[in-house]
């Protein structure tokens, strides 16, 4: 499941997922957030990271699961662009990078992207950011 937490708002929208893909996640939410900030005329940085001490593998979705969410992507692309600075994906484990590499065979993000592989590395990319803006 895809978790949104607007903790970090208004210049950081965090999102991480969990191993339960019963229930894909809030992209109502997710537009709704996307639409404030470009009915504003702002953007904000998308950091995927989850929270707290990680837990390796947690698994991709099924096919099904993971072509519905790479559409919806791909038609929020637009959104995308006018809301959000950039993406940081934080890649917390080796199976991480496994499973960003497979899906960035069928998705190429909207915006810019950092990967980086502790949350001292995004933490500087997005203060430096926040510095200059």
């Amino acid at each position: 499941m895809i978790i949104l937490c607007q903790k970090l708002l208004p210049d950081v929208l965090r999102v991480w997922t969990t191993d339960e893909w019963d229930e894909i996640g809030d992209f109502d939410m997710f537009n709704k957030i996307l639409d404030e900030y470009i009915e504003k005329n702002n953007k904000f940085v998308l950091l995927f990271s989850k929270p707290g001490i990680s837990i390796p593998g947690i698994p991709l979705p099924t096919a099904p699961t993971l072509i519905y969410i790479v559409a919806k992507l791909v038609m929020m692309k637009s959104k995308l662009q006018q809301a959000v600075y950039f993406n940081v994906i934080h890649l917390q484990d080796a199976e991480a990078r496994d499973n960003l590499n497979f899906l960035l065979q069928y998705y190429t993000p909207a915006n810019e992207t950092h990967v980086v592989e502790s949350i001292d590395d995004a933490t500087k990319i997005i203060n430096n950011h926040l510095l200059d803006n």
